[in-house]
């Protein structure tokens, strides 16, 4: 597999994942296609077994982010299951302004979304408590209704009580909501080792 549109640096395969007939990667570097008009902004592409022929995988797509911006880093992650495909942006900003340097995000795609065989994004995912610097998206994951983002240096909420401790964010798709953040998972305390005379 290679993109339709490789150039230096792109960093293609940062990122793959796989369901039955579909597949995905990310190209992090990538930098907005011909004349380059956005700087590492990334993207990810979505290839099909049996594309180009038989036992062939062929690329059907070209993914980016609806509001891409230099170093956003769209493709770090990426997801897909069924009709949905999910990828990180751990380095985006909160939108035009960058008010929230780095919070990070995540988009996802359905299949066949605005055309038969197109891959549309559907909503850009984002921490409720985003805050700066938090790298949500750096990881990604999803499965049928539900997908989990990765957030590593969440600092425990609004007021940072556990430096870079991380969180991860689940969202479900929940029919006439849209998907929606239904919990938030943080690290808990150790259980005691055995013999360590706290148990």
């Amino acid at each position: 597999m290679r993109a339709s549109d490789a150039q230096t640096d792109d960093y293609f395969g940062w990122s793959i994942a796989v369901s039955g007939n579909d597949a995905i990667v990310g190209a992090i570097h990538e930098n907005g296609g011909p004349g380059d008009p956005q700087l590492y902004s990334g993207a990810a592409y979505v290839f099909q077994r049996n594309q180009d022929g038989a036992s062939r995988w062929g690329q059907v797509q070209k993914l980016m982010a609806s509001d891409p911006q230099d170093y956003d880093s769209f493709g770090i992650s990426v997801g897909i299951s069924g009709e949905f495909a999910i990828v990180g942006a751990t380095n985006e900003d909160g939108g035009p302004g960058d008010p929230i340097q780095s919070a990070g995000a995540a988009y996802i795609f359905r299949r066949d979304q605005g055309g038969a065989g197109n891959w549309g994004e559907v909503v850009k995912l984002t921490a409720p408590d985003a805050e700066m610097e938090d790298s949500f998206g750096l990881s990604v994951a999803i499965y049928g209704d539900t997908a989990i983002v990765g957030a590593y240096k969440e600092d425990g909420g609004p007021t940072g009580p556990t430096i870079d401790a991380g969180a991860a964010y689940v969202f479900e798709n929940i029919g006439g909501f849209g998907w929606v953040h239904i919990k938030t998972i943080r690290p808990g305390a150790r259980r005691p080792e055995i013999g360590s005379g706290n148990q």
